[in-house]
């Protein structure tokens, strides 16, 4: 089976799959240790740094601890070995035992000053990529499984337990939650098989590198690799006999950042493997793509590649990932001419139905505006059509009433003003008297026309008898 096919899911030493027995000491890379010679375990090590910077330590024979998990039977467990005191000869073993397999013991020896470092396999069980299953079938199975670690024969040592690396078959309906997935090298064969890496020409295999890791000198050459996650780093090499080199990486569409190959200025005898040439982090949730390019010179560091490390999308992130858009397909022109006309008829019609609602909406504005107009025209001449009076408005209605009431005070009025009149001119005839104070008639004059009258003399309000004169307002028609 390639390796393309197989998940390679890393699991830290405080993943909660994990349980420890006997007396363990939380710790960290960078922690000082007198006992090893006051370095940490970073400075220590050729190997690369300790893995999230927290590993868990043992001095005591028979400590142990358990990891269950669903996958294939192969399981790696990373760590740091160190003499104590460091110029003593350093002896141990760790055995891995998986369900209710027998234990596979991985003795150990430290001749000083030989230096382990981190990242070093401890113990493995099962086989790499089993090309057959229990139940027959010719493939793999995940299933659920069990691993016992056991720390022993300790002689002047201590072991540091850092991460597990166990094979997961790719499965749709249990996919990752913000695991941290290993992609390219196996930690034993060095073999870089992925479908999601892509080498362009000019790389080979480093000749010194220790895991046989994919290497090239030449300027341009670049690796180019597409996942699906937050954050992706790349490990890879650094030789003392090389001077110092430049390359870049470029995340998606974003500008190439540069990035420095140094040589090593201690333990120039190693070759430094599994250093952090690469961190990029606080990716948005997808899919990605990340190119590594030589752009330095052909006599210099070369660009070394060990693996790439992907932390995953969690389940809430994988709900939120918009899903891929789908390529475009292509069409014939009677198919594109269809819709070419379909598109013109829409339009042509959206403007004929627009048209017709701005005619209605006008024509509605103009008639409610000439209805107001002649609700407010008030005709000033009567109108003796019974049928019309009752549709008048309420308003002209109140007026009319009001009209014909004065109307009658006035007919009131002027009887009795004629009455008065009369009785007066009777008496002057019969007295011959017309001058008396009481008997100075009253002349009615009633107006025919509208209008307003000017203020005349006092004295034109006697007539030639001395009289006075009342003027009465015309009669007005009916409303």
């Amino acid at each position: 089976m390639s390796e393309d096919l197989v998940w390679k899911v890393l699991a830290d030493d405080t993943d909660s799959r994990v349980s420890y027995s006997g007396i363990w000491n939380l710790t960290t890379g960078d922690t000082l240790y007198e006992d090893i010679g006051g370095d940490t375990l970073n400075d220590l090590s050729t190997n690369g740094d300790v893995f999230n910077n927290t590993v868990h330590e043992t001095r005591v024979n028979g400590s142990s601890f358990t990891f269950a998990f669903s996958g294939l039977s192969r399981v790696i467990v990373y760590g740091t070995i160190v003499a104590s005191p460091p110029s003593s000869i350093a002896n141990g073993s760790v055995s891995c035992q998986l369900d209710d397999q027998q234990a596979v013991q991985s003795p150990y020896t430290l001749i000083p000053p030989n230096l382990s470092g981190n990242n070093d396999i401890l113990c493995t069980s099962g086989s790499p990529f089993p090309l057959t299953s229990s139940d027959g079938s010719g493939q793999p199975t995940s299933k659920e499984h069990k691993l016992t670690v056991t720390i022993d024969d300790l002689i002047n040592s201590h072991v540091y337990v850092d991460y597990l690396i166990y094979e997961l078959i790719p499965d749709p309906n249990a996919p990752l939650d913000g695991d941290v997935v290993q992609i390219g090298n196996n930690g034993e064969t060095g073999v870089i098989k992925s479908r999601n890496i892509v080498y362009s020409s000019g790389w080979g295999t480093g000749e010194a590198s220790r895991f046989n890791a994919a290497s090239t000198s030449t300027p341009g050459a670049s690796v180019t690799v597409k996942f699906n996650g937050t954050s992706i780093q790349m490990y890879g090499e650094l030789s003392p006999h090389n001077s110092s080199n430049t390359a870049t990486y470029q995340i998606d569409d974003n500008d190439p950042q540069q990035f420095a190959l140094f040589p090593p200025t201690v333990f120039t005898s190693n070759i430094w493997t599994q250093q952090s040439l690469v961190d990029v982090n606080s990716l948005s949730p997808g899919e990605h793509t990340l190119v590594v390019t030589h752009n330095g010179s052909a006599t210099g560091m070369p660009l070394t590649v060990d693996y790439f490390l992907v932390t995953s999308l969690t389940t809430a992130e994988q709900q939120q990932s918009p899903s891929p858009t789908p390529p475009p397909t292509r069409q014939s022109n009677s198919s594109r001419n269809r819709q070419l006309d379909g598109i013109i008829g829409g339009i042509v019609g959206g403007v004929v139905v627009l048209t017709l609602v701005s005619f209605a909406i006008i024509w509605r504005m103009k008639r409610r505006r000439r209805s107001r107009e002649e609700e407010l025209e008030v005709t000033p001449f009567v109108n003796d059509d019974p049928q019309q009076n009752e549709n008048r408005h309420p308003a002209n209605t109140t007026l009319r009433v009001g009209n014909l009431k004065l109307q009658q005070e006035l007919s009131v009025l002027r009887d009795q003003l004629s009455s008065r009149d009369q009785l007066i001119q009777r008496h002057e005839f019969e007295s011959g008297d017309s001058t008396r104070e009481w008997g100075l008639g009253i002349q009615l004059q009633v107006h025919t026309d509208s209008g307003w009258r000017m203020a005349q003399d006092s004295g034109e309000h006697l007539n030639r008898h001395g009289t006075g004169k009342e003027e009465i307002p015309p009669n007005y028609t009916e409303v």
